[in-house]
């Protein structure tokens, strides 16, 4: 059997039957409040409609901007897409001097606070 990098092999089917049906709506510079005090911020990105979605979380150091080009890759189809600046970078509240310290806990407040409500959006 010959592979042609244009076509699946065997089984395997590409993503394009998936329809595109949504577009973007941006929400800028979400406080999202830790239990220290600290807010860090993200940008999201969901569906312009209503109703339940499952959420991808990206927490960087390198600036909540730079991951929003996934958004085209996930919101159309009906993802919604949380992108945030760890603890003293770019946006966000809180000292770097010691990356990495608080990113367990910072990464389980976020959840609580910004993912479990993102995904059951109200509106678009």
């Amino acid at each position: 059997m010959i592979l042609r990098a244009n076509q699946p092999s065997e089984g395997v089917t590409w993503a394009k039957w998936i329809p595109k049906s949504y577009k973007i709506v941006k929400e800028e510079n979400v406080p999202a409040k830790m239990r220290d005090g600290v807010i860090l911020y993200a940008d999201v990105y969901r569906p312009d409609a209503p109703g339940r979605f499952p959420v991808i979380l990206m927490r960087t150091p390198y600036g909540k901007d730079a991951p929003g080009a996934n958004a085209k890759r996930f919101v159309p189809y009906g993802y919604v897409l949380i992108s945030q600046d760890t603890r003293g970078r770019f946006t966000s509240e809180g000292d770097w001097y010691y990356p990495l310290i608080h990113e367990a806990a910072d990464g389980y407040d976020t959840v609580l606070l910004r993912v479990l409500r993102a995904g059951r959006s109200k509106q678009g």
